[in-house]
């Protein structure tokens, strides 16, 4: 099988990879490095640059969240949806920008430990 074309550096060196996954995390994130099993990804011999999946990307995010005692993006969305509220009636309620919460519920972003306790309570309280 050829390689792929790298989306970093163009070059024609991008292979599959499978294996455990293994990221180094900064002095933020409690405990060694994130190791997640029986993953692929994709590797650049040239730039060795990784492209992750959508799902070890999900997998190390949930591991981070773990780590750091909050909650993960899909347990943000649970609670919203349970309490039936839009994301703007959340944001609202949370006092954080509707872009900001988004952001957490998409992973693209950590929620500050202080809303995540906010987001609990509402989970706890019903709203």
């Amino acid at each position: 099988m050829a390689a792929k074309n790298c989306p970093i550096c163009g070059e024609p060196t991008l292979v599959e990879m499978r294996g455990d996954y293994r990221m180094e995390v900064p002095p933020n994130i409690p405990g060694d490095a994130i190791v997640v099993r029986d993953a692929s990804w994709l590797h650049c011999e040239s730039c060795k640059e990784d492209i992750l999946s959508n799902e070890l990307e999900a997998a190390i995010s949930d591991e981070r969240n773990r780590r750091m005692e909050l909650l993960a993006p899909k347990e943000i969305r649970r609670v919203r949806e349970k309490t039936g509220l839009s994301a703007v009636d959340m944001s609202h309620l949370l006092g954080v920008e509707e872009k900001t919460y988004t952001r957490w519920e998409n992973g693209r972003s950590l929620q500050t430990k202080a809303s995540d306790t906010k987001i609990r309570l509402i989970d706890k309280n019903g709203g």
